[in-house]
């Protein structure tokens, strides 16, 4: 199982190099984008800490397929 904070480190990853690479094409609409993933992708981050504080730590973060899939529909 992967640690919280690893999890963490890549998809800020993912958030940057995605937010980076459309913003080569559109500054504006990059940095739009970028916004909007940065938004998505926090809430898979901060609901298990949510979560955690509750109860043990069971709950597993989606994949990142389905943000991957909100990107390329925007």
């Amino acid at each position: 199982m992967i640690p919280p904070s690893v999890r963490l480190i890549i998809s800020f990853l993912l958030v940057f190099t995605v937010g980076s690479r459309i913003s080569f094409r559109n500054l504006f609409t990059g940095t739009f984008h970028f916004i909007i993933v940065i938004s998505i992708t926090s809430i898979p981050i901060t609901l298990p800490l949510l979560i955690k504080s509750i109860e043990p730590y069971t709950w597993t973060p989606p994949t990142f397929s389905f943000f991957f899939f909100f990107i390329s529909e925007l």
